[in-house]
């Protein structure tokens, strides 16, 4: 059975941040499934292109998602090649995306957490840009709402998001990762400097 992550913090405080793109992601595939919409459920297992999968919400911090990751993967009796960790990433650009078979943590503290508690780093990965601060900390960034402009760019690239996360559950991480990443660019002006996007701070204290 498939398993898909999406990464943020839970509360209604942290609902609509930066951060929490992932579970936003989430919220879509629950809300087109038919679920009345629910920001704080743990799992539910949903149709999704004619298979079952379960979709993961951690309720812990940030920091500590691996552990709900472990505990699901064990629960499931999930292989590291049936997840599907989405999430943000200051490396790229507001609404740009990239979609990945395997690798490290890239600095982000939820994906590391994931890394650390199963021993392995061969799971896929959909990292949706939110840019990176320019005169902001970066724990202050990550936990700010999205400004107007950028908010309707992250709505309307999700129905995208979820269509590579659908060619992955039906036809495997490689054509999945032909398919998005061919356009994964997105085509919104983007609110941050785009000089700065890829100037990521690798010591930086992520926010739990």
């Amino acid at each position: 059975m498939k398993i898909i992550v999406g990464l943020g913090n839970s509360g209604q405080e942290y609902q609509h941040t930066r951060h929490n793109v992932g579970f936003m992601v989430l919220d879509r595939i629950i809300r087109d499934a038919g679920w009345r919409h629910d920001s704080d459920f743990l799992w539910r297992i949903v149709g999704l292109k004619g298979q079952q999968v379960v979709l993961i919400k951690p309720v812990t911090y940030m920091n500590l998602s691996g552990i709900a990751v472990k505990k699901a993967m064990t629960r499931f009796g999930g292989k590291i090649g049936d997840l599907m960790v989405v999430h943000d990433d200051m490396d790229l650009a507001i609404g740009d995306m990239k979609m990945r078979q395997r690798g490290g943590s890239g600095g982000h503290k939820g994906v590391e957490s994931v890394i650390y508690e199963l021993e392995d780093e061969a799971f896929a990965r959909l990292k949706i840009g939110i840019g990176h601060p320019v005169d902001m900390e970066v724990v202050q960034y990550v936990l700010e709402p999205f400004d107007p402009t950028e908010q309707k760019i992250i709505e309307d690239i999700i129905p995208r998001v979820v269509r590579g996360i659908q060619t992955w559950v039906r036809l495997g991480v490689r054509r999945a990762m032909n398919d998005f990443n061919r356009t994964r660019k997105s085509s919104f002006p983007v609110g941050t400097d785009s000089d700065e996007s890829g100037k990521r701070d690798k010591g930086h204290k992520e926010v739990q």
